[in-house]
This record gives structure tokens, C-alpha cells and sequence, in this order.
């Protein structure tokens, strides 16, 4: 691969690393504000909206399991996300397992409930964490870079 395939793939991967990011990041802020208003909110108000969005993904847990879910997964998102951003290499790894064990259970619930929406945050966390692996290299984490002996 020539120097300038190798900037532009560079180039293209950070910012679509970026890119996913955010949207984690986004959800998260997302998830902590529904996480507020479940728990200040009359168990009717909600109700009916909750179980459309969820689509039956969180049936047989408390109103107090839902807000706490919400909020510590929101909470977890935006600080990765924050952090990702910013450059904090210990983010990258962090970032990395805890993506993957949110995916482990999104495929749980996939597989009990078929749900659409476990499936696309999985493949979205999938991708996120290929993005976060090619970040992480790029600011010298991940597989250890062999140094190029030039020929002299």
C-alpha cells in the first residue's frame, strides 16, 4: 500500500472513528436523560412509551433496574466517549471491553427477544470497537509497531 493509500485509510478510519464515537456518546447522553425522566416520572406516563421503545427488551425487570441500567450505561458511554476523544489511552482498552461486554449481553437479549434494535447497537458496537483497535495503534497502543530498519 502506497504512503498516500495509507493516509487516506487513516484519514477515513479516525474520522469514522469520530464519528461513532459521538454516536455512543449521544446515546449515552440519550439513555441518561430517559434514565431522569423514568425516574421522576408516573409509572403510567411511561409505561406505554417505554414499551415501544424497548420493544419488550427489558420484560420482566423493576422500574429501579431500568433507571439504574439507564443511567450507569449512560453515564459509562459518555465518559468513554469523552475520554476517547480526548486521547486517553487508557480509554482505548477500557472502552474496547466494556463495548464488548454491553455487545455479549445485546446478543443475549437478541437472542431471547429478536430484537432489531440489540442487533443493530451490537453491530454498531462491533464496529466501534474495529475503529477503537485502529485508533488505539494509531497513538502507539495496541500490537506493538516493529521499527523499519532502512537500508543504508
Amino acid at each position: 500500500m502506497s504512503a498516500a493509500a495509507r493516509r487516506a485509510f487513516r484519514s477515513i478510519t479516525h474520522a469514522l472513528f469520530d464519528l461513532g464515537v459521538v454516536i455512543k456518546g449521544v446515546g449515552g447522553a440519550l439513555q441518561l436523560v430517559a434514565g431522569a425522566l423514568l425516574a421522576v416520572s408516573s409509572p403510567e406516563r411511561v409505561g406505554h412509551v417505554a414499551a415501544k421503545l424497548t420493544h419488550e427488551d427489558l420484560p420482566s425487570c423493576s422500574r429501579t433496574f431500568v433507571v439504574a441500567y439507564l443511567v450507569v450505561h449512560g453515564v459509562v458511554k459518555m465518559g468513554l466517549a469523552w475520554s476517547l476523544l480526548r486521547g486517553r489511552l487508557w480509554a482505548y482498552p477500557t472502552a474496547m471491553i466494556v463495548f464488548a461486554l454491553f455487545g455479549v449481553w445485546q446478543i443475549d437479549r437478541w437472542i431471547t427477544t429478536r430484537s432489531g434494535w440489540m442487533l443493530a447497537l451490537t453491530v454498531l458496537d462491533a464496529f466501534v470497537i474495529a475503529l477503537t483497535w485502529l485508533e488505539w495503534g494509531r497513538h502507539g497502543g495496541g500490537v506493538a509497531r516493529v521499527p523499519r530498519i532502512s537500508k543504508a
